[in-house]
């Protein structure tokens, strides 16, 4: 390619760059004889100007938080954590409350409340899949009730608050607005515990409130570890046993600690922030 052509080749290029409004004082690059370029209109679409009207608005819209219905549940919170101070003596003669159920087969699970005179319990009826009731315990009343799902066969294993609640295939289910009648709402579902058959599940979970985390084992030889606020899987810490894991316990003060109980009896501290997952090893006798 000759010199003459190389001038030429840039100055072909000089119309786009003035076109683009860019000043280039090089005046290789500038071309004063350069007519205007005519305006670009692009076509017309009722689905894109629709769509750039939604796509510039979020998706995700806070909830709204005013300052007197925060203060209003603060308010509230500590009058139940007085409460719970004031019945924080030890005393198993007297009873609470007292009530019929009426559970067909007799209650599988229960949770109470901490701070609220609610009982929660669930039994193997709704059609196999479990039916949850919540009961005021204070004016035995039946808050509300339904049904876990409709598969046969896979009663709930645990129940926890905030607030899902893990049936004997793995399966979690959280649920939000459950303490009002016919309001309640499935918020999220998902399988905890991956590679084993159904038959060979015996889940075991347990929620830690400060990090967000559920833990889930049973079956399988590591523990998987879930960030509910993400609805994602974190991480799967191997237990390092040759036994199957019968009980597990997320700690409520130390976020990523959680203790996992063996059919052998040993019990194994876990820090899912260490390397090798386990800190401690405790063997009963």
């Amino acid at each position: 390619m000759t010199p003459d052509s190389l001038v030429n080749t840039t100055e072909g290029f000089s119309v786009n760059f003035r076109s683009m409004g860019l000043g280039l004082a090089d005046p290789i690059l500038h071309d004063h004889h350069a007519s205007p370029p005519d305006p670009i209109f692009l076509p017309k679409s009722t689905i894109y100007n629709r769509s750039c009207t939604r796509f510039s608005k979020p998706f995700l819209t806070p909830a709204e938080d005013f300052p007197a219905t925060r203060n209003e549940r603060v308010k509230v919170a500590l009058q139940r954590i007085n409460k719970c101070q004031r019945y924080s003596g030890c005393n198993l003669h007297n009873a609470i409350a007292r009530w019929d159920t009426h559970f067909q087969t007799g209650a599988q699970t229960l949770l109470l409340h901490p701070f609220s005179p609610f009982l929660i319990a669930s039994d193997d009826a709704g059609g196999g899949g479990g039916c949850i009731r919540i009961w005021d315990y204070e004016e035995a009343t039946l808050l509300n009730s339904f049904n876990n799902h409709e598969s046969p066969g896979k009663e709930i294993s645990k129940l926890c608050l905030v607030n899902e609640f893990v049936a004997c295939d793995g399966n979690v289910r959280v649920w939000k607005d459950y303490t009002i009648k016919c309001k309640q709402k499935l918020v999220t579902a998902f399988s905890s515990i991956h590679g084993v058959t159904v038959r060979s599940v015996n889940p075991v979970v347990d929620w830690q409130q400060q990090s967000g985390y559920m833990y889930a084992s049973g079956g399988i030889s590591s523990t998987m570890v879930w960030d509910l606020n993400k609805e994602q899987l974190l991480s799967s810490i191997p237990l390092s046993s040759v036994c199957s894991i019968s009980a597990l316990a997320a700690s409520q003060v130390h976020g990523g600690q959680f203790a996992a109980g063996f059919m052998d009896g040993s019990v194994r501290l876990y820090d899912i922030r260490t390397h090798k997952g386990y800190v401690l090893v405790q063997h009963g006798k």
